[in-house]
């Protein structure tokens, strides 16, 4: 099966998870035939990231850890993003 991912927040628990899913992808694969695909990131506070195509997962993980944003012009989200509380 194939997935294509967003991570809606990316704090220290969604890291955490593409950490993993990125250590383990060759054998979620092999294991259970679980295929995926990060296409978006959104964080109040980190910023968005959306390619339909798919975004480097590890890239993304060493931008946050870097420069605590995964802000990139190239690869906005369309329209404007609203965020209630």
């Amino acid at each position: 099966m194939h997935f294509n991912l967003a991570f809606i927040g990316f704090g220290v628990v969604g890291q955490g998870l593409l950490e993993i899913l990125v250590r383990k992808r060759e054998w979620l694969k092999k294991e259970y035939k679980f295929e995926w695909n990060l296409v978006a990131i959104s964080d109040i506070m980190k910023g968005s990231k959306y390619n339909p195509e798919g975004l480097n997962a590890q890239n993304c993980l060493s931008e946050v850890k870097s420069k605590r944003n995964i802000k990139d012009t190239n690869n906005k989200i369309k329209g404007n993003i609203t965020y209630s509380l």
